[in-house]
């Protein structure tokens, strides 16, 4: 048995049951069966922080008013869970190595979201996202025809953020770049503790229209200056398997695919962790050697003097409700203080502000819950004397869960 157990990133949820006191472990990458137990052996669950040994999970227990467990009745517990896959152990990496295997081993990373989110069958693909430029040119005129250099667009479901996508990639149509890096957000963990801040895959995309490869010229020169910069590359791998589902990558690489079908692109996608260790440090500690520095770094080394380049970040601000935490519905009266919130960052990532823009987010610990702060970052780090335009800022109003996003472009 792990001398210090530790649970892994799981989804954790209440269920309800006869007394109200079960709750649900479900495990995002799908490797490990639901699991469903009473509160009192969910919260020694939790305990197991990878910090805690079995006697400081047993003293944590009987300091808090509870009667101690037999010692016995831990280290079971511990070992079934083990072997459920809900702790880090061999059981878990090995499933892991093969989840990982089984996925790099595809001629592409198929579609995850399709057909729920659009459709993979690509003529009427296409004229839904026809559909959704029209409504977007209606709704988001831009200005300025200038190519852009760098697009912020959602990475929010299309039925409500269509018209921005449509907006954005409408705007890209004027750019002749051929290698487009994007910014995603991971919104889980694969490994307790989280590998790099940026993760990275060799898999191209599938589309409706056909893959998007990889760039590797692009990838290789990051790889490399990651190591030049005394890093380990494996950690840009590490928690790969994220890119098998998340949508906020696919759901650009289907735009861009649409937009361009015919024109060779490539794309570096890059899933961003989150940031939330450097709230209490300032955007300083982002850009040191513990945060985004050398992948900043690496980065602009592998893109610097390149015209063939266009970067994007698919990202999201605010998520508000009882779905992400919130203790009351959120009521159209919400919807303005909200919108106030989101304004103190936003208009600072507009000017290039990146202290003014964490900073915001930041205070009293990202209350609003902004899943893409190291999207967004990276983006404008990348792109620091770019003008903005922003072309919407819009609000998904749910009273259960909602999300707002902007749609702005990087000249």
């Amino acid at each position: 048995m792990n001398e210090r157990p530790r649970l892994r990133p799981l989804r954790i949820q209440p269920a309800g049951g006869p007394d109200g006191d079960l709750v649900v472990f479900h495990d995002p990458l799908d490797l490990a069966d639901t699991v469903q137990t009473n509160q009192a052996v969910a919260f020694l669950l939790t305990l197991l922080d990878g910090e805690r040994t079995v006697d400081d999970v047993l003293a944590f227990w009987v300091e808090n008013g509870h009667p101690a467990p037999p010692r016995q009745f831990i280290e079971d517990l511990v070992d079934d869970a083990t072997e459920r896959l809900l702790l880090d152990g061999p059981p878990f990496r090995a499933a892991l190595a093969q989840a990982l295997a089984e996925y790099r081993a595809q001629p592409a990373r198929p579609m995850a979201h399709a057909p729920e989110a659009y459709l993979a069958e690509p003529a009427a693909c296409g004229e839904y996202f026809d559909e959704l430029v029209r409504r977007g040119r209606a709704l988001c005129p831009t200005r300025d025809a200038r190519p852009p250099r760098g697009l912020l667009v959602p990475h929010i479901d299309f039925g409500r953020g269509g018209p921005a996508y449509g907006a954005a990639y409408d705007a890209l149509r004027a750019t002749s770049a051929t290698r487009f890096v994007i910014f995603g957000t991971a919104h889980q963990a694969c490994l307790p503790g989280g590998g790099a801040l940026g993760t990275f895959t060799r898999l191209a995309y599938d589309t409706p229209w056909g893959p998007v490869p990889v760039d590797e010229e692009l990838l290789d020169a990051v790889v490399q200056g990651y190591r030049e910069r005394f890093r380990q590359p494996d950690e840009l791998f590490a928690e790969e398997l994220l890119h098998r589902d998340e949508h906020s990558l696919e759901f650009q690489c289907v735009w861009l695919r649409y937009l361009f079908p015919e024109r060779p692109i490539t794309v570096l996608p890059i899933l961003m962790g989150p940031l939330h260790d450097f709230y209490d440090q300032g955007a300083e500690s982002v850009d040191g050697p513990d945060g985004l520095g050398p992948l900043l770094d690496a980065l602009y080394a592998a893109i610097e003097g390149r015209e063939d380049v266009c970067l994007i970040a698919g990202a999201d601000w605010s998520h508000v409700g009882p779905r992400f935490g919130g203790v009351a519905p959120v009521e159209e009266a919400d919807l303005e203080p909200i919108a106030a919130r989101d304004e103190t960052a936003l208009l600072p990532w507009l000017r290039g502000d990146l202290d003014g823009f964490f900073g915001a987010i930041a205070a009293d610990d990202n209350p609003q819950h902004v899943c893409s702060l190291a999207a967004m970052y990276a983006l404008r780090a990348l792109l620091p004397e770019a003008e903005a335009e922003l072309l919407r800022y819009d609000q998904a109003h749910d009273p259960a869960q909602t999300v707002t996003f902007a749609t702005a472009l990087l000249r």
